[in-house]
């Protein structure tokens, strides 16, 4: 079984007092004046020292040094924003592969309470007990997983309410590996400045638009099909407002121009069009983003980079990045490396 990050990390803290009694000369040499001469205060202050550490460990995919930065870092004082952050510089410079390994720095803060929390609770762990939550889950709702999942809004809605009423729907997102939400905030920051007033489409119960409030983001307005979810959604805190909305229903019920951005993470899969695409258009004002997520193997099966470009011909939007596919759920039974992910921004035009 392999170990959590917190356990991985005390192992990891052990080995090194270990090197430093057996190798006590080479420890000095490596742990003593020149670590301390490279840390210490400067012209650049120690704290910021260890998040530009942080992003050259994410570069080079060191996952013990990817730890101990982090948990330097909020030694001193950062933010999971500000980490948060120095992940998107590394990310920006080191594209995919860079990504993939920062996802380390976001279980970490997960496993650290700083980020996603309240995974759990007595409800769901009676209900659903131990590492059996999310296939109980997934045999209580088939409807909306791997490749027989319905695009029916009725059948969406009612799958969904059932997910949520279980008490175990954070809990399973967990035991799944998700952290679509992180890094859908990590992609946001890096195109949308804090003041935005954004739309978190799909909202589900919150986890995303949490993790935008952790980055700092104050204005973030959710709606969802599920009235359960949105409760859940509603304890987060993390939302401005918050509606019921059948997003499969044209035009949606919101004016021109009214967001400065929209994100739209995990819920593409249930759309048959492009035409919610064309309706996020319609309400983020021309020059704001639209953020979303896809799964790899509709965009394969569907044709669906046609269906993106259609709109780009439209005058609609411009592509701004793109991922290449990504773990979506490494550890759900129907997904695990079968089913992946890709993230996009494009500019409203």
């Amino acid at each position: 079984m392999t170990d959590s990050i917190l356990t991985y990390e005390k192992k990891m803290w052990q080995l090194t007092d270990a090197t430093k009694t057996e190798m006590p000369e080479l420890a000095e040499a490596f742990y003593g004046a020149v670590k301390d001469a490279a840390y210490r205060d400067g012209f650049i202050d120690h704290k910021t020292k260890r998040l530009m550490a942080l992003a050259v460990a994410i570069q080079a995919g060191c996952k013990d040094c990817m730890i101990s930065q982090t948990s330097r870092a909020l030694e001193l004082g950062a933010t999971t924003a500000e980490i948060f952050e120095t992940c998107s510089v590394a990310i920006s410079m080191g594209g995919t592969l860079a990504w993939s390994k920062a996802l380390v720095v976001a279980d970490y803060l997960r496993e650290k309470g700083l980020i996603d929390p309240a995974l759990t609770s007595e409800s769901s762990v009676a209900q659903y007990p131990g590492s059996t939550a999310g296939q109980d889950i997934i045999n209580d709702t088939p409807e909306i997983w791997g490749e027989k999942f319905s695009t029916r809004s009725d059948t969406v809605e009612r799958e969904y309410d059932k997910f949520a009423e279980t008490g175990a729907y954070d809990e399973s997102f967990a035991e799944w590996n998700y952290v679509g939400p992180q890094t859908a905030a990590a992609i946001v920051r890096n195109y949308v400045p804090l003041s935005s007033t954004i739309m978190d489409a799909a909202c589900g119960s919150g986890l995303t638009g949490t993790a935008l409030r952790d980055l700092g983001y104050t204005d973030i307005h959710g709606m969802d099909i599920s009235r359960s979810l949105l409760k859940l959604a509603e304890k987060t805190g993390a939302y401005s407002s918050l509606r019921k909305v059948d997003m499969q229903e044209f035009p949606l019920p919101i004016e021109d121009g009214t967001y400065d951005s929209v994100n739209f993470i995990g819920a593409l899969t249930y759309f048959e069009t492009n035409e919610i695409l064309k309706e996020f258009c319609r309400i983020v004002r021309p020059g704001g983003y639209i953020v979303f997520s896809q799964r790899d193997d509709i965009m394969r099966n569907r044709n669906y980079g046609e269906q993106l470009r259609e709109l780009e011909e439209m005058g609609l939007w411009k592509r701004m990045f793109a991922t290449e596919p990504m773990p979506y759920l490494p550890k759900h039974p129907e997904y695990g490396t079968k089913i992946n992910v890709q993230y996009f921004v494009y500019e409203v035009l």
